[in-house]
């Protein structure tokens, strides 16, 4: 069972990719290893996501890496913006208090750079 899963990302490119995507990759499907790996990955980052979600240790590693995979998302495909929008809405509920002074930090120190730059 677990073979027939190397076949998904094959099944989306041959089928859906057509219709969907901004650019499609239906040349992808000569590519079958690479195929496969892409599949395993993707099915070892959703189970891997929501526990670096939940640890304190690795949640920001978490966030960085949930807002990267859904962007990826949104950019090679067509007509999800409502679902990327609503993924990063959802990411939300993930900050933490020291994320928030972390974030602002992080915003006073850019904008204080861009303003010795001018």
């Amino acid at each position: 069972m677990i073979a027939s899963f190397g076949s998904v990302v094959s099944s989306w490119v041959t089928t859906c990719s057509l219709q969907n995507a901004r650019w499609p990759a239906i040349w992808l499907v000569d590519f079958d290893m690479t195929l496969r790996v892409v599949t395993y990955l993707i099915l070892i980052l959703e189970v891997v996501l929501p526990l670096l979600l939940m640890s304190r240790r690795w949640h920001r590693v978490g966030m960085l890496t949930g807002l990267l995979f859904h962007f990826g998302i949104f950019v090679t495909s067509l007509n999800l913006l409502m679902f990327f929008l609503a993924m990063m809405v959802l990411y939300l509920a993930f900050l933490r208090s020291d994320d928030i002074d972390w974030l602002s930090r992080q915003a006073k120190y850019w904008l204080q750079t861009a303003r010795r730059l001018r």
